[in-house]
């Protein structure tokens, strides 16, 4: 498994990605397949301007030329808050469990202690995401807090839970 930055040419792949991602059962992602839209060119522009802001950052993980996860950090852009960057992350099905969560994790972090500009990295995860939420602890992200009945899913309420870590 390689870590690396993603760059515009992954834009297909990435979309792709995402289309698989979403479809399996238990992605533990508030999109829904249908509702995902973004085209190729739209994810050039997005890689672009994750490139070009000095608060966020692209990671894939690729093993044998296919992704199999990614890590983003997307910062904000308020002067108030431009500090803080959220961070959003995914490993393809077949791969959870193997590590490739913590092949990811580590090399945003160091990214954001490098940084001049972050300070914080939040996160949303779904309370029921132990794996996850045991992953975050581990890179020392603490919870802050609870949105109740915050995701709609298959006739459902399910809560997530605010996540931080401090630079």
């Amino acid at each position: 498994v390689t870590i690396r930055e993603a760059t515009t040419d992954d834009a297909d792949h990435l979309v792709a990605y995402m289309q698989k991602l979403l479809s399996e059962p238990g992605s533990n992602s508030p999109i829904e397949p249908d509702e995902f839209r973004r085209t190729p060119a739209d994810q050039q522009r997005l890689l672009t301007e994750y490139s070009s802001e000095p608060n966020s950052t692209y990671l894939l993980a690729v093993s044998g030329g296919a992704i199999i996860g990614e890590i983003s950090c997307s910062g904000y852009q308020m002067r108030a808050i431009r500090h803080v960057t959220m961070l959003a992350m995914s490993v393809a099905s077949d791969w959870r469990g193997k590590g490739v969560g913590s092949l990811l994790m580590k090399p945003a972090i160091e990214w954001a202690a490098r940084s001049d500009v972050v300070k914080r990295i939040e996160l949303f995860v779904y309370a029921s995401n132990e794996p996850a939420i045991r992953l975050y602890k581990r890179h020392g992200f603490e919870v802050e807090g609870r949105r109740r009945r915050m995701i709609h899913l298959a006739g459902e309420f399910v809560d997530d839970l605010v996540m931080a870590r401090l630079f």
